[in-house]
């Protein structure tokens, strides 16, 4: 995070877009990837409470309850 501060500055209220390309030498594939990342000043954090999700898809949808 510190090389994305340093190259870009301040990065509240900024979106950055992540690529990837694997490459796979036992199958011979390359794979690309990439993902947009916002950061926001605010922070908010979930809690599941009957266990925690090993994986968060913000696209998925979520009952909540604020307490």
């Amino acid at each position: 995070m510190a090389e994305a501060i340093q190259e870009f500055g301040d990065l509240i209220n900024r979106e950055l877009i992540f690529t990837a390309t694997v490459f796979d030498p036992i199958w011979n594939e390359t794979t690309n990837s990439s993902f947009l990342t916002s950061f926001y000043k605010t922070e908010y954090r979930i809690k599941f409470l009957n266990k925690q999700s090993g994986v968060f898809k913000p696209q998925m949808s979520y009952t909540t309850h604020v307490r």
